[in-house]
């Protein structure tokens, strides 16, 4: 890794460039070597290209009216994001139309034609992360501070490092059905401990659990995540 310095009119670039990457930390700007990682075709990676390809198709089938609205919706000022380097930025209504149905289709719903009439959720509402086993039962989740949310407004996506494993692995999330325990002024929500185990193996005090936790509208609309991690306790 080598560091770097910027004389004006350049004071910082981001990406990468002919196998570099240039990035930044603490310490300053540096620029590394681009490593190319064999990815895992897993099934739900595979569900997720096969779920990109219907929607990209999909959206020739839907009407200029409907595709007017999404671009319309997609300009909103709400809509506005943020790139590394801080400059404000949208995506357009194709792109946003096949992200909030990508969204949706993780609970197999139906299409999703018709723009949002609503804006994006500004912030998740996830909080108290739990990881620790209760009578024999792993309680993996967190909180949210609204109470009777439906399931399909909450979603949950976990990453699990072991230990064992090298530094140098990365962690894949993977969205995790939940089941839910309203409380008087708030909800627990707990991944599914079957599809976990499926995924990670049975939790121990070895998994590093990574947790990331959106909200979600109806219409596939999602906010930024809230993140955190714990190691599991049994």
């Amino acid at each position: 890794m080598a560091k770097i310095s910027y004389a004006a009119p350049v004071d910082a670039i981001r990406g990468t460039v002919n196998g570099l990457i240039f990035s930044a930390n603490q310490a300053g700007p540096y620029i590394r070597r681009r490593q190319n990682f064999q990815k895992r075709q897993t099934i739900p990676r595979q569900n997720a290209q096969l779920a990109l390809a219907d929607f990209s198709t999909q959206w020739a089938t839907i009407t200029s009216g409907q595709r007017a609205d999404w671009n319309t919706w997609a300009a909103l000022a709400a809509q506005e994001k943020t790139d590394s380097l801080g400059n404000a930025y949208y995506i357009s209504g194709f792109a946003s139309f096949v992200m909030c149905n990508i969204n949706r289709a993780y609970w197999h719903s139906t299409l999703q034609a018709a723009a949002p009439p609503s804006l994006t959720p500004a912030a998740a509402y996830w909080s108290n992360w739990i990881a620790e086993d209760d009578a024999g039962t792993p309680l993996i989740g967190g909180r949210t501070t609204n109470v009777n949310v439906p399931p399909r407004e909450v979603v949950l996506h976990l990453a699990v490092r072991r230990s064992s494993e090298a530094i140098t692995n990365s962690a894949s999330f993977f969205s995790i059905p939940i089941d839910g325990d309203v409380g008087a002024t708030y909800t627990w929500w707990y991944a599914d401990s079957d599809v976990y185990a499926s995924l990670f193996g049975p939790p121990d005090a070895s998994h590093r659990i990574f947790f990331r936790g959106f909200t979600q509208r109806e219409e596939g609309n999602r906010s930024g995540p809230q993140e955190s991690w714990l190691d599991y306790t049994p």
